[in-house]
């Protein structure tokens, strides 16, 4: 009798210490699928905007977790809102640009956004000094 009260807890507490694990875990974002669409820039080439496209997916999956990204997008026509108006210090040779996503938020949601949701107009702004790397100095959604 002894020893099956014995295995018994030692059974709960590997099935409870599991369940603890697992409510920690939040996987990854995923952006390994993403559908792209980049228009025509009179001021950057393809290469330039899928650099930054780059910079997005490799940080989403870090940063994002239990979100997809789906979409990511260049429109020439929203450019001129890539550069921030409180970004007060700007340095000299200072580029922006703006790329439109559609993301979606899994099951168990993350931080302050909504849990099995889609969101269809997160912006990510990108800015890089003397032709330099992209990076994403802010996320939102547009709306």
């Amino acid at each position: 009798m002894k020893q099956l009260k014995k295995q018994m807890l030692i059974l709960f507490g590997i099935v409870a210490v599991a369940i603890l694990l697992i409510s920690f875990y939040k996987p990854a974002g995923k952006s390994d699928s993403v559908k792209e669409d980049f228009a025509n820039s009179k001021r950057y080439s393809k290469t330039e905007i899928r650099l930054a496209a780059t910079v997005v997916k490799d940080g989403f999956s870090q940063v994002f977790k239990n979100c997809r990204l789906d979409t990511l997008a260049y429109k020439e026509e929203l450019q001129k809102y890539a550069r921030l108006k409180t970004e007060k210090e700007i340095a000299p040779n200072t580029e922006y640009l703006l790329l439109t996503s559609t993301l979606y938020v899994g099951p168990d949601g993350y931080e302050n956004l909504r849990p099995n949701t889609f969101y269809r107009n997160w912006c990510w702004y990108l800015k890089r000094v003397d032709k330099g790397e992209w990076q994403v100095y802010y996320f939102g959604n547009m709306e």
